[in-house]
């Protein structure tokens, strides 16, 4: 999304790092997401507020240049209910794993001898320059986190919509009651 004057909007949290700067050793970096950066994430996903964010990060170079980023991400959010539209909590913790490739490689994983196993919580992204956001790593990890269609417990859509019937509450119809209940004619007779 960009702006009238074609400027990319400005991350509602950032927290940039150069990557040259990061030691063999890795590093370890928490992040507490205060109330303004909070309040524009919640306008950005379309939910009611974000109480709290942190997150605990380990980066750590990955291959020649490379980079992993894994930790955990908590978040308390408040959206409202699909149903009723009263207020639904919810505690987030989630882990985050990301590979970053590097620069000019191509996205091709056979030929980077990588190994994508498809059952795997791993992430592989490229990176784009010497910095990366991690502030907006963590923005796409709590948008994947939240629950899309958050429900009060209890709360039941025959409550609001009294004729409602849900699909699983439908008997199947027997394919060959179907075709014996439809009227398809005879093919005409070629004898004439």
């Amino acid at each position: 999304m960009t702006h009238d004057d074609g400027q990319l909007p400005s991350p509602e949290f950032s927290h940039v790092i150069d990557i040259s700067k990061v030691p063999k050793t890795g590093l370890n970096i928490k992040l507490e997401v205060d109330e303004k950066s909070r309040k524009r994430l919640a306008e950005r996903y379309g939910i009611a507020a974000i109480s709290m964010l942190s997150v605990f990060l380990q980066v750590k170079p990955w291959r020649r240049d490379g980079l992993q980023v894994a930790g955990t991400l908590k978040a308390d959010v408040e959206q409202k209910c699909i149903v009723s539209l009263e207020p639904v909590f919810d505690q987030i913790a989630e882990d985050i794993s990301v590979f970053f490739l590097p620069p000019g490689q191509d996205a091709d994983f056979d030929q980077l001898d990588v190994t994508v196993d498809p059952n795997s919580a791993d992430d592989f992204d490229m990176l784009e320059d010497s910095e990366i956001d991690l502030g907006e790593l963590v923005a796409e990890q709590l948008s994947v986190a939240i629950d899309p269609y958050p429900r009060k417990p209890g709360v039941d859509l025959k409550a609001v919509l009294p004729n409602f019937t849900d699909i699983a509450d439908k008997k199947p119809r027997n394919p060959f009651e179907v075709l014996k209940s439809m009227d398809i004619a005879k093919e005409p007779d070629d004898t004439n």
